[in-house]
């Protein structure tokens, strides 16, 4: 009888169903008793349509609050499915209803970014207001400014805009305007920080949407995946050293890049491809973030299933 109750961890962790866990379980064990955790889902690439996903946000937020106990939520951007070519009544529904399944089932501290798809108007050739389409998301999404900073858990994050007109509809780049801020906000950084933008700076993922260039040897990057004027962006974060991570979403797709005294990671999207199933072999993803007063910092992809 011993013998049949003699179970390896490994056999424990599948059988449990915890085994992409174990890795950060092991890492926890040698340091939860001197480090207290604070956690936080982030939350990017949501696309939450007016009407026939509700019962998944609420499944969602449920699942991070409830189960993975975080302590808040970043909603990294594209959160309503996409206003930019619609004309402003469905625009205002997506938004409208954004806001009230927030309000009904976010009982957590939240922030929120901007992503591309939460612009109404900002399409090629649309004659939507641009300055009013800011304001009405921002409104919907009740963000103090499209860039900003808080604290939580002993660290400091900066929300950043990475959406910005363009000739063709939007550009993804960090905008004079927001350098200028970040230049003055990063000296006055001696916590452990997090800088989020719904754009990656830098992604593999990102990297490999590439497109035809003049010859068959030359491929370039597809426009508007990554952000534009990353170099100046990580010239600013090279001489931080506080800034640990980078979190970023845009893609559907997700990676994790080592850069320096920086880790950028591209979280994936909750809806994967546009909820209906995977985007190039990624499925719907929650990512979850630990962070530590002492300046720890780690996170898991983690699947799920709409119903």
């Amino acid at each position: 009888m011993r013998g049949n109750n003699n179970i390896d961890r490994r056999t424990f962790l599948k059988v449990a169903g915890l085994s992409g866990l174990a890795p950060i379980a092991t890492q926890a064990s040698s340091q939860t008793r001197r480090t207290a955790w604070t956690r936080f889902a982030f939350l990017n690439d949501i696309h939450l349509p007016s009407s026939g996903q509700n019962h998944n946000f609420k499944r969602l937020i449920r699942s991070v609050e409830d189960e993975h106990k975080a302590d808040f939520i970043i909603f990294g951007g594209d959160n309503v499915f996409a206003i930019e070519s619609a004309d402003q009544k469905i625009a205002k529904a997506q938004l409208a209803n954004w806001s009230s399944q927030v309000a009904e089932n976010v009982t957590v501290p939240f922030y929120t970014l901007l992503g591309n798809h939460d612009l109404w108007g900002w399409a090629h050739n649309s004659p939507g207001d641009k300055s009013l389409a800011r304001r009405m998301a921002q409104d919907a999404f009740r963000m103090p400014g499209r860039y900003y900073t808080f604290e939580r858990g002993g660290w400091r994050f900066i929300i950043l805009d990475s959406i910005q007109q363009g000739p063709f509809g939007y550009s993804t780049s960090i905008d004079e305007e927001q350098l200028s801020w970040l230049s003055k906000e990063l000296p006055k950084t001696a916590v452990p920080t997090i800088l989020c933008t719904h754009a990656p700076l830098l992604s593999v993922t990102g990297m490999l949407l590439t497109m035809p260039g003049p010859t068959h040897l030359t491929p370039r990057f597809a426009p508007n995946r990554l952000v534009s004027n990353t170099r100046q962006v990580l010239k600013l974060l090279d001489a931080n050293a506080n800034v640990k991570a980078v979190l970023s979403g845009h893609t559907h797709m997700r990676d994790e890049v080592k850069y320096k005294h920086a880790r950028h990671v591209c979280a994936g999207a909750v809806c994967g491809a546009w909820w209906k199933g995977d985007y190039e072999g990624f499925g719907p993803t929650v990512t979850l973030v630990d962070i530590s007063a002492d300046g720890h910092f780690r996170h898991r992809f983690l699947d799920w299933s709409p119903g």
